[in-house]
């Protein structure tokens, strides 16, 4: 086998409606995955769900801080994958046209709530929750009002 390597690792951020989440995580894309040459550092893609070793079907977005192509970088990620016993999660799709104006009322929209729940005197957990944990939430909440409702 050339230089060549199968996998990219990809180390992103997740794009929340409250911002950008603290911690940085790490994906995969495949040769032959259609995004595979056009993915690049500050990209925003689709994938799935995680907080630390929690790994979800939910999808998500991410921005992308890295991409690794180096045969040495690529082979450690992946041994460590292995020794972990669960999978590095997927680069979905890479978003052409990510509405960033969009992302940014969505901040808006999401300052103004909590305004309100401290205007209300809200003292329920969700200000205190880690953000990983109330986005978790909020995902299984529309995924079961899906299943609920099928409005496919």
């Amino acid at each position: 086998m050339g230089s060549e390597v199968d996998y990219k690792i990809v180390q992103g951020y997740y794009l929340l409606g409250g911002g950008q989440e603290a911690n940085k995580y790490e994906f995969k894309i495949y040769r032959g995955h259609p995004d595979f040459e056009k993915i690049t550092v500050d990209s925003v893609c689709w994938t799935f769900y995680q907080a630390e070793d929690i790994l979800t079907p939910i999808p998500a977005i991410i921005r992308v801080k890295g991409v690794f192509s180096e045969r040495n970088i690529v082979r450690v990620k992946l041994a460590k994958e292995q020794q972990r016993g669960y999978p590095i999660l997927p680069i979905v799709k890479v978003i052409d046209d990510f509405d960033f104006e969009l992302l940014e009322y969505m901040f808006a929209v999401h300052n103004r709530f909590q305004s309100d729940l401290s205007r209300l005197g809200y003292d329920g957990a969700a200000k205190d929750l880690d953000p990983r944990r109330l986005y978790t939430f909020y995902c299984v909440m529309i995924l079961l009002h899906y299943a609920v409702f099928d409005l496919s």
